[in-house]
């Protein structure tokens, strides 16, 4: 079927696309022809076909032959397929000849969004992949929530000419800019964001992600054109709005599962407002606020809650109450991730060096620890990759480690940051890694400021506004856990003065794409 002149290859003509979509800056509008891909990867609304996107390609293990070329979907079989209730996934690219755990490979930045560094005393703070891999999400110090728009294929294209560089081309290789395409206000910190987990973006409907941010409810936000969809409200004893500290979804998607002070809140996503079910974390001790929350991927409606009381409860999705504590953390947990076969957890706290790792099936003891460096409340971010045989965590050393989950070594080291790097996240099926770099620093270096840059209640507050617990009434009950949400508010950055700050060093989201080792580089 002949195109007609302005239709792109969707059957779409330009002006029928979302604003955010046309929003690019010129250096970066030739990324439209890479717009024409094929499509050859289907999945349900539900899950992705893992078994599918693996027997093509798996995070930097060797397919036996690349794919053959398929042709694309025409307009009207996109229309017919999408009746099907399948979702397109974009085609993965060809397979690299290496491993990443042979020493084969290194990392290469390829595009660099600087854009944070524009404001004063900004730094990243999160960065998520969305599902199908086409969008970035990053929060940071400036209340702004920023989405990236990544043309995979495109980047492998670019990845291919840097491969075949010189060394000394390599060395003076400049990665390419990257610009948001949109930019959403919070009134407040933004505590955490989370993307709807099957978001497709040939499915407008489904791109879409949620926020959280201090004295505000929870809100869902359209990914394509910035608009407001939804509000998620919880009240305390004095009816007024309290914030969620953690957010995310259920694996179906239609529960919204929130974070508070000693308890869990979950809402019906199909229904937002006030109504919602509580569930309390107080009864196995994790008085603390609930500061994480994570679905084990095995559909078993497992979901890890950890908190900042140092404790992790795993939890079913049922009313069947806890399943299981995890003790092992000293400092309050940060992040819990499931790996894919939702056998293991791994959790990680804050001024805390190790990241722990869980058996589900037998939870009496830790069964490997990897290490980073972790000595401030900052939260540092860490992810596993889609084929659950690599993590990847970021250091306040500078660097991002790629740890071999089967023998517990670190395979590879991303340098060439000069600042904290916070946050660290493989892409869903290609070998790319994106790092986010930047804390909070002072002019001059004081107690308790050093230990501020996650904006987040502090563990020694939250300790002293629940020790004074005893035979009280209920009245009198409230009115604690009243005055502990109020003791435990981030100290604001009004209380610091200017001359405390100092201009930061790096505040940067890089996209990494991993090469072949063709020849030893240099120092990159």
């Amino acid at each position: 079927m002949e195109q007609e002149e302005g239709q792109r290859p969707d059957g779409k003509l330009p002006s029928e696309e979302p604003v955010a979509k046309r929003q690019r800056l010129e250096e970066v509008t030739y990324v439209e022809e890479a717009t024409s891909i094929e499509y050859q990867i289907t999945r349900t609304e539900t899950h992705v076909n893992q078994e599918a996107v693996y027997a093509a390609y798996e995070f930097g293990v060797v397919a036996s032959e690349p794919e053959p070329e398929q042709t694309p979907y025409t307009s009207e079989e996109a229309v017919a397929h999408e009746e099907t209730s399948e979702v397109l996934l974009p085609a993965l690219p060809p397979a690299h000849p290496w491993h990443i755990g042979a020493q084969e490979s290194y990392f290469r930045q390829l595009y660099v969004a600087d854009e944070f560094e524009h404001h004063r005393n900004n730094f990243l703070k999160l960065a998520l992949w969305s599902a199908d891999g086409t969008c970035m999400l990053t929060t940071s110090e400036d209340n702004l929530v920023r989405i990236f728009e990544v043309y995979v294929r495109f980047i492998h294209a670019e990845a291919y000419k840097l491969q075949e560089m010189t060394e000394e081309e390599q060395l003076s290789f400049v990665p390419h800019p990257l610009r948001s395409v949109l930019q959403i206000k919070e009134g407040e910190t933004v505590y955490d964001a989370c993307w709807y987990p099957h978001m497709n973006s040939q499915q407008p409907s489904t791109c879409c992600f949620l926020t959280t941010s201090r004295d505000h409810p929870i809100h869902m936000w359209d990914a394509f054109t910035g608009q407001h969809r939804a509000t998620y409200r919880a009240y305390d004893h004095m009816d007024e709005i309290t914030a969620a500290l953690s957010i995310t979804f259920n694996l179906t998607a239609d529960k919204i599962y929130a974070g508070y002070s000693g308890m869990i809140r979950i809402f019906d996503t199909a229904s937002p407002g006030r109504s919602y079910r509580t569930l309390s974390t107080k009864d196995i001790g994790a008085k603390g606020i609930v500061s994480c929350l994570a679905f084990n991927p095995d559909y078993s409606g497992l979901v890890a809650a950890g908190s900042y009381s140092g404790l992790v409860g795993l939890y079913t999705e049922g009313d069947r109450g806890v399943v299981s504590v995890l003790e092992g953390h000293r400092g309050g947990v940060t992040q819990a991730l499931f790996t894919p076969d939702g056998n293991y957890l791994f959790t990680g706290a804050r001024k805390e060096n190790d990241i722990l790792c869980w058996d589900i099936r037998n939870t009496s003891r830790v069964v490997m620890r990897l290490s980073r460096l972790v000595d401030t409340n900052q939260h540092i971010r860490f992810d596993i990759d889609p084929t659950g045989k690599y993590l990847i965590t970021a250091s306040q050393d500078s660097r991002a480690y790629v740890y071999d989950l089967q023998t517990g070594g670190v395979v590879q080291e991303l340098l060439g940051h000069t600042d904290v790097v916070n946050s660290a996240a493989f892409h869903p099926f290609a070998p790319l890694v994106a790092t986010a770099t930047g804390d909070r620093k002072y002019a001059v270096q004081m107690k308790n400021f050093d230990d501020d840059a996650s904006d987040e209640p502090k563990e020694g507050e939250e300790a002293r506004a629940t020790g004074a617990a005893g035979d009280q009434t209920a009245a009198t009950e409230k009115g604690k856990e009243k005055e502990e949400e109020e003791e435990e508010e981030p100290e604001e950055a009004e209380e610091e003065s200017e001359q405390q700050r100092r201009p930061h060093q790096q505040n940067v989201l890089a996209l990494w794409s991993q090469l072949a080792r063709r020849q030893t580089p240099g120092e990159l």
